[in-house]
């Protein structure tokens, strides 16, 4: 009995193993059955995972599998894998840039920081716009506060100033109303009056070179004063 045991281990072991050597690669005749082969290699991570959801990524015929494919290369945040979340903010899909951006924002670097930065200013989707908003949040560096806050300031969409409002507040942590709207428009002039005080926002606008505007007869408008949400003085720099 123990002898049988030990060898359906083995048996288990050694299929394990067979499959854990070889390579990952995304399969299905159906869109559906490719996002489930998709899922299954982003969450199990076998050997080529990486490549695997990569080459979905870019060359799929179908945009939902290159989405699922995109945020798959979430779990793979490598310098290998970067020229095809890259790719992805200029595909044709809505979907997959979004996507592509979420995943971008990982790198959390400069350059990523610029990339969405153009993202969400000239890409034509809302959904796309937002969630290079929402990853400017997740990059450090000068940009990504001078953009939220521009957005959160002069965006005519009042629910893309909201996404900048919210990234940036959390970004440089700074308690807000989160059920404010612009529509308020002298708290939320207030607000961001207020915001353009702290250190970090003037230090940001200083390393770019780019004029920060205050308008202080803002300040005299509204009711909401960001608060530091560690415990820190108002003003000291974020993330």
């Amino acid at each position: 009995m123990y002898l049988s045991v030990l060898c359906a281990l083995a048996a288990v072991v050694a299929a394990i193993a067979m499959v854990a050597g070889d390579r990952a690669k995304v399969v299905g005749d159906t869109p559906e059955a490719r996002v489930a082969s998709v899922s299954r290699i982003a969450s199990a991570a076998p050997p080529g995972a990486g490549q695997a959801l990569a080459g979905a990524a870019t060359e799929d015929p179908d945009a939902g599998v290159r989405q699922a494919a995109m945020a798959g290369l979430a779990q793979f945040v490598r310098p290998e894998f970067r020229p095809s979340v890259e790719s992805g903010l200029k595909d044709g899909s809505p979907k997959v840039r979004a996507a592509a951006a979420g995943t971008l924002s990982l790198y959390r670097d400069e350059k990523a920081a610029n990339a969405l930065d153009e993202l969400a200013k000239a890409d034509a989707d809302r959904q796309v716009r937002r969630a290079a908003l929402t990853g400017l949040g997740q990059c450090p560096g000068p940009r990504a506060i001078v953009t939220l806050l521009e957005t959160a300031e002069r965006e005519t969409d009042p629910e893309l100033r909201v996404y900048a409002m919210r990234a940036l507040a959390a970004k440089l942590g700074a308690r807000i109303d989160l059920e404010m709207s612009p529509r308020n428009d002298a708290a939320w002039r207030k607000l961001v009056q207020r915001l353009k005080r702290m250190n970090a926002i003037e230090h940001a606008y200083n390393s770019l070179g780019t004029k920060l505007v205050h308008h202080p007869e803002d300040e005299e408008r509204g009711h909401t004063e960001p608060r530091q949400a560690s415990g820190t003085p108002t003003g000291q720099p974020g993330r």
